[in-house]
């Protein structure tokens, strides 16, 4: 799935979690937000309800996964989503590039990418230097092979 695929679907009504956790962040202390957040979902009195205490119990679920939160942080994406009419549970986590260093936590009706895509915009930055850097070291090198036949050749 891409981060364009995550902007554009919808849900109905607060059926999709983006959560978003720092790797300083302790996992019991996320899940204690989670149960507390479907606790109070109990006093929704609509089907709404029903949506965001499953997209919740996803998110636990996916919570149990982790021992620890990972070195850069932890993204997840769960929920429910339509698809052409059609509701899917998506569930979606992953360990960012770079160190997440603001939390998020939104039940919605969409996925909120905005933080993801900083991370992103930093990683393609950072892919920019390191081909930079090579291409740098390519011509260093052949610079370096030119050098040397240039040299065998007046030694010869």
């Amino acid at each position: 799935m891409s981060v364009d695929f995550l902007k554009v679907v919808r849900g109905k009504a607060t059926s999709m979690i983006s959560l978003i956790i720092k790797p300083t962040q302790k996992i019991l202390h996320i899940y204690k937000l989670l149960e507390d957040e479907y606790n109070i979902a109990n006093n929704i009195r609509s089907k709404s309800k029903l949506y965001l205490q499953s997209a919740i119990k996803l998110a636990q679920q996916i919570l149990k996964l982790y021992t620890d939160i990972p070195n850069n942080g932890l993204i997840i994406y769960c929920g429910t989503i339509l698809d052409n009419n059609t509701e899917k549970t998506v569930s979606i986590d992953f360990e960012p590039y770079k160190p997440i260093t603001t939390p998020l936590y939104i039940c919605d009706n969409k996925f909120h990418t905005e933080i993801l895509n900083q991370v992103l915009v930093q990683e393609i930055d950072n892919i920019s230097e390191i081909l930079l850097y090579l291409f740098n070291l390519k011509n260093i090198y052949l610079d370096a092979n030119i050098v040397d036949e240039l040299v065998t050749f007046n030694t010869k």
